[in-house]
């Protein structure tokens, strides 16, 4: 096992603790204990990105802990629970998808992600991948920090990626998306095609509970809403599809404008003869034709 493959698993455990009243010290304290592992580092986002782990000979009982918690995961972990989404935007209405997916990976002992589209362009998608998921992150910590957050070309492509790893799939989606997933998503199941293989023992799309957020015309503060009121430059009715914890919104509205190729547009001067007297005398000032004396 690699690094990599050891660093990813230690995280699926430390993230399924997760929980508003276990602190991280009593979280590291029980990854010490079951896993013996120590010293564990985390990024801003509160994920694992190093830890320590006792030699073997040394400390064997330990580290057979952590071959067994490979067992572990290879055994228990056998369901993938996922999303894909524009999410161009994300609004506030995406953070109930994500916690769906949340709430029902832990339900099914399963693996939990969100695939973001990598579609681009300055109508409908104008952010880029990168971009949305480091606002996803920025606009949702808590939930960021319990699942994995990827990029995909389409839906099909991200069930090609999951099918080395995974033998069931359950898929969240917008209440009005979940016979059009279940159709296409077996429709192809076991079939070679154009994107690729993926064969898996079950598919089971669930509902998020309300209308996809991405979806043109959905109620609320929906994405598509938010792209427009960007592009109208009503900050206020873009502000009202964030969280009030967001404090990016400005830079999100002004990325957007910017992919959008809106130019930010100066308020027209005002000529002289349509001054007031208090703006002719600033304006006077101004141009140094007043002096303080």
């Amino acid at each position: 096992m690699n690094t990599k493959q050891a660093v990813d698993q230690m995280n699926h455990y430390w993230k399924n603790m997760a929980h508003p009243m276990v602190s991280d010290n009593d979280r590291k304290k029980s990854m010490d204990k079951r896993f013996g592992i120590k010293d564990i580092k985390l990024d801003r986002y509160g994920n694992i990105i190093s830890f320590d782990k006792y030699k073997r000979g040394q400390f064997e009982q330990q580290e057979n802990k952590i071959e067994s918690f490979s067992k572990f995961l290879e055994a228990k972990q056998s369901t993938a629970v996922f999303s894909f989404g524009r999410l161009n935007p994300p609004t506030i209405g995406h953070q109930k998808l994500l916690q769906k997916i949340i709430q029902t990976s832990r339900k099914e002992n399963g693996y939990a992600c969100l695939f973001v589209s990598i579609s681009q362009d300055s109508k409908k998608n104008p952010l880029s991948a990168s971009k949305k998921i480091t606002y996803i992150k920025k606009m949702f910590p808590k939930e960021a920090r319990q699942l994995e957050i990827k990029d995909s070309h389409t839906v099909l492509d991200a069930l090609v990626e999951l099918n080395d790893k995974y033998d069931r799939l359950v898929m969240v989606v917008g209440s009005d998306r979940v016979g059009d997933f279940k159709s296409l998503l077996n429709k192809y199941n076991g079939v070679d095609s154009q994107h690729g293989y993926y064969k898996y023992e079950d598919i089971q799309i669930v509902s998020a509970g309300e209308r996809d957020p991405d979806a043109e015309g959905a109620s609320g503060m929906s994405a598509s809403k938010m792209r427009a009121a960007a592009a109208s430059g009503d900050y206020d009715s873009f502000a009202l599809g964030m969280p009030d914890t967001f404090k990016d919104g400005q830079r999100l509205y002004k990325d957007i404008r910017l992919a959008m190729n809106i130019k930010e547009q100066l308020k027209p001067f005002k000529p002289v003869a349509e001054m007031n007297s208090i703006e002719f005398v600033r304006e006077q000032y101004f141009q140094n034709l007043i002096y303080n004396i």
